[in-house]
């Protein structure tokens, strides 16, 4: 299969059942805090035509504790230095907001690539995401 822009993902996501939304060329998938992950969650996907990456960007909803800003930037650092995947960014505005932002990419789309291999790097890359702010969420309650 041919992949031509975010429709073709977002028709894998209606296969598997994904709760999502559009906003414009984006698809954007919640994931609400629970007894483990205590933060809320928005996921962005979105596929570059023109590059033919996609990418997954993870965001936490929630403002993190301004007294525990050390601590979440060193917790980052351990998690890229050890975990392959999602890759994690840490940037502290001018207010002194902390934004985490998880990104994974799939390149080398522009060749044909089956809908199983697709689906099953959605799932995966969406897996290790959650993963990550599960960690975080449990080391930060």
């Amino acid at each position: 299969m041919k992949v031509e822009n975010i429709r073709t993902f977002q028709n894998l996501i209606d296969e598997e059942g994904f709760t999502y939304r559009r906003e414009g060329d984006r698809i954007v998938i919640p994931q609400e805090a629970d007894n483990d992950y205590r933060y809320n969650v928005i996921c962005r996907l979105g596929y570059e035509e023109e590059s033919h990456i996609f990418w997954i960007l993870g965001q936490s909803a929630q403002d993190f504790p301004k007294d525990k800003h050390g601590e979440l930037v060193c917790f980052c650092n351990d998690w890229n230095m050890n975990k392959r995947w999602p890759k994690v960014c840490v940037t502290v505005y001018d207010n002194g907001v902390l934004d985490v932002i998880t990104k994974m990419e799939m390149q080398g789309l522009e060749y044909d690539v089956s809908a199983d291999f697709l689906r099953d790097n959605i799932k995966a890359h969406l897996a290790f995401n959650w993963q990550f702010w599960t960690e975080l969420g449990k080391q930060f309650k």
